[in-house]
């Protein structure tokens, strides 16, 4: 029996413990482009990491019982949507059918390099991301988190993480605007994201929430939610960290 109160009892969890975000103010003009450069390396290494924890998902169950199982499935069918959309995959589907799909090889989509252009527009300039601390931890943290042999576990990062990047990518594209003068229409990686009648990363709030339902019994519930504030935080805690990096060194 699946828990009945599920999305509910996350939306309670981050109401409790993480209702403002870090970007909401503390991105400043004078550590915008820190944060942004540090943002971009996340951008850049999502996708990867999510194709990595489905590999390393499948290889520890295939030497610990010789199969893979249901939640197993679950979690790779999800994750490799994800990493699709990411790589502007479902986007250029959606836009240009079947006859499009050869040009998925225009890599000029991918979500990351939406953001790139973005920043060049916020800048004047090519902005460069920059994989040093925080981030390097927070990213193997995250793709530990995102391949863990406990399913439970396993989904309740990916969970957090796309309700999480919801919070913040609305914080980051208003803080944008409100502290750096930006037209909020003109920047196409979040316009992809939030913007719109009909915003992606609803969607993908939608399908990990159901992941959590097919997933999550009631018995079970309460450590779920205790794992799932954790690897919220994870993330969140990331955002706060570079609010904190001074302009001149970075990190």
């Amino acid at each position: 029996m699946t828990h009945p109160h599920a999305t509910a009892s996350l939306e309670a969890v981050v109401e409790a413990r993480f209702d403002r975000h870090p970007f909401e103010n503390g991105l400043t003009r004078a550590n915008a482009e820190q944060v942004l450069r540090h943002y971009l390396a996340m951008s850049i290494s999502f996708p990867f990491l999510q194709a990595g924890a489905i590999a390393d998902t499948f290889q520890y169950l295939v030497d610990a019982q010789g199969d893979i199982d249901a939640e197993a499935e679950a979690t790779a069918v999800v994750g490799a949507f994800l990493v699709w959309d990411e790589f502007g995959g479902h986007a250029c589907l959606m836009q240009e059918g079947m006859p499009g799909l050869p040009n998925i090889l225009r890599t000029s989509a991918f979500h990351a390099n939406l953001l790139r252009r973005d920043l060049h527009t916020i800048f004047g300039r090519e902005i460069t991301p920059e994989f040093g601390e925080p981030t390097a931890s927070y990213l193997r943290a995250l793709r530990v988190g995102l391949s863990n042999a406990d399913p439970l576990r396993r989904v309740a990062h990916m969970a957090a993480f796309e309700k999480h990047a919801n919070q913040m990518i609305n914080a980051l594209w208003n803080g944008l605007e409100s502290g750096m003068g930006c037209k909020k229409e003109s920047l196409a990686y979040f316009q992809t994201h939030v913007g719109g009648d009909d915003p992606a990363e609803a969607y993908h709030v939608m399908m990990t929430e159901r992941l959590l339902s097919n997933t999550v019994c009631a018995a079970e519930a309460p450590g779920f939610l205790k794992w799932f504030e954790d690897a919220y935080a994870l993330n969140w805690e990331w955002c706060e960290n570079l609010t904190f990096l001074s302009p001149e060194r970075g990190q």
